[in-house]
Order: C-alpha cells, then sequence, then structure tokens
C-alpha cells in the first residue's frame, strides 16, 4: 500500500507540473506584438517586405511605395515610426 501511495503521488505531481508548463510556458518564451501605423509621409499602398529590431526599442522597415513607385524605409524608435 505505501509503494502504490507513492506512485501516485508521483503521478499527481507530474500532472501538476505538466499542467504548470503547458499553461505558462509560452509566456516566458514569447513576446508580445503591438500593432503599430506608420508615418503619415507614407501612401496607404507599401508593401512590407521586411522588418528588423535591435531591441525592444529601436527597429527597421523596409518595404514597396506602390503609390510613389519607390523603396520605403521606415525607422522605429521609443514608439514612432519615421522615414529613415
Amino acid at each position: 500500500m505505501d509503494t502504490w501511495v507513492r506512485i501516485q503521488k508521483k503521478r499527481v505531481g507530474v500532472m501538476i507540473i505538466s499542467l504548470f508548463l503547458l499553461l505558462f510556458s509560452s509566456s516566458f518564451v514569447y513576446g508580445q506584438w503591438d500593432s503599430i501605423n506608420p508615418p503619415s509621409s507614407f501612401s496607404s499602398l507599401w508593401d512590407l517586405q521586411g522588418v528588423h529590431f535591435t531591441s525592444a526599442t529601436e527597429g527597421w522597415a523596409v518595404g514597396l511605395d506602390d503609390t510613389h513607385g519607390g523603396g520605403a524605409l521606415l525607422h522605429y524608435s521609443w514608439g514612432t515610426w519615421t522615414p529613415g
């Protein structure tokens, strides 16, 4: 009987740890996405080609400005997008 109790306690412990990892592991690994509008100096018809962030507060985006027929380079710094 004593062995059976230990086995049941281990099973419960494994189930609790598994549930904890299932519910909370993704919040430790992945960041959150925020939707931010590009600056108004660009047209609304541009195609995003790539994004690279050097930190949580600074990054770059490149793409094509379909209205003006050229490239688009955007710089993100502390919550604001500006033409790069």
